[in-house]
């Protein structure tokens, strides 16, 4: 399913549909005890399931704004749960809406212009600050067992189809491409 910044319809069926999904994997996991994870073991099949929201500021900004934002508040709260995460991408700390930021546990935040962004958005991270070049970026990584806490890592990454003419475009050609009829004997797939 692609919906794309500005065609609101289509972002709130994609979110209609992914939230039908979620209750439908309730369902199917409920004899589980709502662990996947014990579905999983005794033989059943759930593909994970990863929603892309690239702009959340753009995805947002109609007038269905504020109706989108409770659907992914709902996808954010349970969905990983039941194998449905949450990919969002924003241009700057204040893109993304403070209830969402509980509900997204990892935070992955690119060069930034403002030195205060990278606190406000990953916590207190003792000056550091991603090296020069492009892709450089810090990742918040918590911490787990007794003494729990985070580290704030340094990452790189890369564009995929750097060399294409229209870098998004090419990738979401790709992502449909390797998506039609991908679907697992017996599964559904999402509409594109």
């Amino acid at each position: 399913w692609l919906a794309l910044p500005g065609q609101f319809t289509a972002c709130r069926e994609m979110l209609d549909r992914l939230l039908e999904e979620l209750e439908e994997r309730k369902r199917t996991l409920q004899p589980f005890g709502g662990e996947r994870e014990r579905y999983l073991a005794g033989g059943g099949k759930m593909p994970f399931l990863l929603a892309v929201v690239h702009d959340l500021n753009g995805f947002l900004s109609g007038e269905d704004g504020s109706l989108l934002l409770e659907k992914l508040r709902e996808l954010g709260r349970a969905g990983h749960k039941y194998g449905i995460a949450l990919l969002i991408t924003a241009t700057d700390a204040r893109s993304v809406h403070y209830s969402l930021k509980p509900l997204l546990p990892q935070v992955f935040v690119l060069r930034l212009t403002g030195e205060e962004e990278y606190d406000e958005l990953l916590g207190r991270t003792g000056g550091m600050r991603p090296s020069e070049g492009l892709g450089r970026g810090l990742v918040r990584v918590e911490t787990p067992g007794r003494e729990r806490g985070y580290a704030i890592c340094e990452f790189q990454v890369d564009v995929p189809f750097a060399d294409a003419e229209n870098p998004y475009d090419a990738l979401c050609a790709f992502v449909k491409e390797k998506s039609a009829g991908a679907a697992a004997p017996g599964t559904r797939q999402l509409p594109q």
